[in-house]
């Protein structure tokens, strides 16, 4: 039986299966993150709570107006949405004023996509929780076993990415080819059937290498209440080096010039012809030394990459790997 983990994002719960098969399962406490969902308040036009007066209200019983005597167009205010809408010189908008809106509402929104969009009086809209972002909690939480045999992380656990061959764009050769899909091959660790694979040689850049994006808005996601990463790899004699990128290894605002970003938080291992389980400690990720230094942020998780450096010939065998 799988152990159940729950990812936990605004306005959606995801539910996880499995864990990572590995030769030592170490037991969990089973503890979850405390969830809060928040409230949504609305305040008056003056943005203090206050509420109207009595000789307000009898001056406005039909609340037409605010506090700040200007017409109402906040939530709620119906009445001055039809009166705005009969006034338009064209159809009007879905919140019901003459504006031309700038997103549609109930369409989604924020940098996961897991917020949507609604009114925000007859003329304008907001995204609603577009903010947060997906939240593994502290079970263990299996990316992917490739049994299924797409390139799609493990379906039902809150990641809908998929892995992918890239490279620097020289004149070597990768199957699949740079840019492509992986299609899992037919060998697997721990007993298993399949797993993912990458071969190739002749590049001089940077090199060339296996990735996923945890999510295909290629937003982050939060694995700050796990402790690392596991996975079981064999392949060929040249080291491989697992790296996990974050937007302090990525974005200039942490990073500075493009020459000192993606020194990302990473560790080395050698690849031989036997499988080999592996976990990783986030405390035992470091970066090379040659470009900016800044703390790695494991709740802001961009994308996992396995990569060969320059003038190399590779293979690449990857199987049961997940969070722990």
């Amino acid at each position: 039986m799988g152990l159940v983990s729950l990812l936990i994002g605004s306005g959606c719960q995801l539910v996880g299966y499995d864990v990572i098969v590995g030769p030592d399962q170490t037991s969990l406490d089973g503890s979850t993150l405390p969830f809060d969902a928040g409230e949504l308040s609305l305040l008056d036009a003056r943005g203090d709570g206050a509420s109207r007066t009595d000789a307000e209200h009898a001056a406005d019983p039909d609340g037409a107006a605010s506090e700040s005597g200007t017409p109402d167009t906040g939530l709620g205010s119906r009445d001055a949405a039809v009166d705005a809408g009969a006034a338009c010189s064209g159809p009007q908008n879905a919140c019901g004023g003459c504006t031309v809106l700038t997103a549609t509402p109930d369409k989604s929104c924020g940098q996961c996509l897991l917020g949507r969009y609604t009114c925000s009086g007859p003329d304008a809209v907001v995204c609603t929780g577009g903010d947060a972002l997906p939240v593994a909690s502290s079970s263990a939480l299996l990316i992917d076993d490739f049994e299924d045999g797409d390139a799609y992380a493990k379906a039902g656990n809150g990641l809908d990415g998929f892995w992918y061959a890239y490279s620097d764009h020289t004149a070597g050769t990768i199957s699949p080819p740079d840019g492509s899909q992986i299609t899992p091959a037919f060998m697997g660790a721990a007993g298993t059937t399949r797993s993912a694979h990458i071969v190739g040689s002749g590049f001089t850049g940077f090199g060339a290498g296996l990735i996923l994006w945890p999510n295909s808005q290629h937003c982050g996601f939060d694995v700050s209440a796990l402790r690392g990463i596991g996975f079981w790899i064999k392949g060929s004699t040249s080291p491989v080096r697992m790296s996990l990128a974050t937007p302090q290894t990525l974005d200039p605002k942490y990073c500075g010039t493009s020459t000192k970003c993606k020194d990302f938080y990473a560790a080395t291992f050698a690849l031989t012809s036997t499988w080999t389980h592996y976990t990783v400690a986030w405390s035992s990720l470091k970066q090379g030394g040659w470009g900016t230094p800044v703390a790695f942020v494991p709740s802001q998780l961009l994308y996992i990459q396995f990569d060969f450096g320059p003038n190399l010939d590779f293979e690449l065998y990857l199987d049961e790997i997940g969070f722990y």
